[in-house]
């Protein structure tokens, strides 16, 4: 494979990486995502390698300990745990395997969209939104209740999302945040607001600003 390969690979783990409480309650039910994870990290850094082959083989001794249940007991919350913190260290690995080689093949890149381009929009939108796996800040002083009817449906269940907004439309945001996050007690969105600025961004993980 390509670094080229290798990235679009990479690209479509993130985005369809289990979540933590998925990986505690059934690590067992994602071998082929596992798999595919083992294989690719056949190109992996040194490091990335090694750290990737290291949490695998730990997720699978420990979800072969027994299954664990909704409530467990405390044997099990510390399995739980040890597995919930391996996932993690797994995912920062995968992340930083991902900006290794999109920076390598690449190179710095900023996207622009074209006027009357809806739908190219939304695409990069949702794929930007998709890579977050910690926690996604979102700053627009525009934001409104299209946008979360849109676009928040693209960030995966455990990721914590924070929106800095203006006043412009925040009575139509404020309710769809409320009703979105009724519907769903997975996510949890907080919304702050700032009249302060104009421009807009999108950190993800703390670590990539678009």
């Amino acid at each position: 494979m390509n670094d080229k390969e290798v990235l679009q690979v990479l690209e479509s783990i993130i985005r369809s990486m289990p979540s933590h409480a998925d990986i505690v309650v059934s690590f067992d039910e994602y071998e082929s995502w596992t798999a595919e994870v083992e294989f690719i990290s056949e190109y992996f850094s040194t490091s990335g390698f090694v750290t990737t082959k290291t949490i695998l083989k730990q997720l699978t001794a420990l979800s072969e300990e027994g299954k664990i249940t909704v409530e467990p007991m405390t044997v099990q919350q510390r399995r739980a745990k040890n597995i919930i913190i391996n996932f993690k260290n797994l995912r920062r690995t995968l992340k930083a395997e991902y900006h290794r080689f999109r920076f390598k093949t690449l190179g710095p890149t900023s996207i622009a969209i074209g006027e009357g381009r809806v739908f190219d929009y939304f695409e990069e939108i949702t794929n930007i939104f998709s890579l977050a796996t910690e926690n996604i800040l979102i700053i627009d002083p525009y934001l409104d209740l299209e946008f979360i009817s849109r676009y928040i449906g693209s960030v995966s269940d455990d990721v914590s999302i924070r929106l800095l907004c203006g006043n412009r439309k925040l009575k139509t945001l404020i309710p769809a945040v409320e009703a979105y996050t009724k519907q769903d007690d997975n996510i949890s969105i907080s919304v702050r607001k700032n009249e302060k600025f104009h421009d807009r961004y999108v950190i993800i993980d703390q670590e990539r600003c678009f």
